[in-house]
């Protein structure tokens, strides 16, 4: 064998190599804006929030001090698309369907809220009362 075929094969091997799975970057940013609203079904205006996030660290989108809302979401980076964990805060005790503070979310960008929160130990179903929902852009 000659010695450019040689350095031609590695090279060959390298480029190989450099776009396989195991050595393949994330196409998605390492940030992405999150934009969220909540839409209150006793309150006009929209509560509306925004901030840049990293993948795998916690993120505070929303904080409304008078309204006593905070919503913080955990984006992951598995997959294509932008799935994660979102939590929300509330004066008065809310939490989303099934009851918890916090839900993991795939393509879903809309979200019930109800008023009150389960403790988690109970096993009886308790019907909610409907407070609004919350949206999301993820750019």
């Amino acid at each position: 064998m000659s010695g450019s075929y040689v350095r031609a094969s590695r090279c060959l091997l390298l480029m190989a190599l450099w776009a396989s799975p195991l050595f393949a970057q994330d196409a998605r940013p390492a940030s992405r804006h999150v934009r969220a609203a909540i839409l209150l079904d006793d309150h006009p205006e929209p509560i509306l929030g925004e901030a840049d996030c990293q993948a795998n660290m916690p993120c505070q989108v929303l904080y409304h001090f008078d309204l006593g809302f905070e919503v913080t979401i955990s984006l992951s980076r598995q997959g294509a698309t932008d799935d994660g964990e979102i939590r929300i805060r509330c004066a008065d005790d809310c939490s989303f369907k099934p009851g918890w503070s916090s839900v993991r979310f795939g393509s879903e960008r809309h979200f019930e809220l109800y008023y009150g929160e389960d403790d988690h130990g109970s096993l009886l179903l308790i019907s909610r009362p409907r407070m609004g929902e919350l949206s999301l852009i993820i750019e």
